[in-house]
């Protein structure tokens, strides 16, 4: 039961593999996310305490996602042979893609679009400061 055992900053064991960067490899890493969320899927649709889901922490560690439209029949893809993180988490708790996350109040594609650009070598200064004013200036544009 250790899977529903919160640690001292209120994340589920899921919720840490969806923000680790780990020298593991992705290929690793999702196996051990499929192992958590074979043992309790409830757990991708669980916020930490800061009211995060899973799902919004794996696209901001930028792990890779394929959308559900990757899965058309015209696609090389079948669904069992993606095997990364943050599709598993979307697999358990399709709702996600359309949550907005509670602490950046962003949706998951304005949380990847503003992780890739602060990854970005142009990038500018991601101070906590200038980041409030890009999460603010994503609001006005797309709410």
């Amino acid at each position: 039961h250790q899977v529903l055992r919160y640690d001292r900053d209120g994340n589920l064991p899921l919720h840490l593999a969806a923000m680790c960067k780990s020298s593991l490899g992705e290929r690793e890493l999702f196996k051990i996310t499929n192992l958590l969320l074979t043992l309790n899927r409830q757990s991708a649709k669980v916020p930490n305490r800061r009211g995060r889901l899973a799902f919004h922490l794996a696209i901001e560690s930028e792990k890779p996602f394929f959308p559900p439209s990757s899965f058309s029949r015209k696609s090389s893809h079948n669904k069992s042979e993606i095997t990364n993180v943050a599709t598993a988490i979307f697999r358990a708790a399709p709702q996600a893609l359309s949550t907005r996350d509670v602490t950046t109040h962003l949706c998951p594609f304005m949380i990847a679009a503003e992780t890739a650009t602060l990854a970005a070598p142009s990038a500018p200064d991601n101070s906590e400061g200038n980041t409030r004013q890009q999460h603010q200036r994503w609001l006005r544009l797309f709410s």
